[in-house]
């Protein structure tokens, strides 16, 4: 995967879970328990765009933990 698609795939999970947040702000504790304020905002160079997006992952996790009735907004 090329950095550009990496970004592009990071930006799509990225407005999905802050969407969800924007809804469900009640989940947004959850996601803070899983990536850290530095590598939230992390886009530069693929090992960082890689923690990026294992970060975002992360994030994606958690809501479907505590709410599964919302993992189709992660269904790609």
């Amino acid at each position: 995967m090329t950095d550009d698609e990496l970004r592009e795939r990071n930006a799509r999970l990225r407005d999905k879970i802050n969407e969800i947040l924007e809804t469900h702000p009640e989940l947004r504790d959850a996601t803070d328990q899983v990536a850290p304020p530095e590598v939230r905002g992390l886009t530069v160079g693929s090992a960082s765009l890689e923690r990026t997006q294992t970060c975002l992952q992360e994030q994606a996790r958690a809501i479907v933990e505590r709410r599964p009735d919302l993992e189709r907004f992660f269904e790609d």
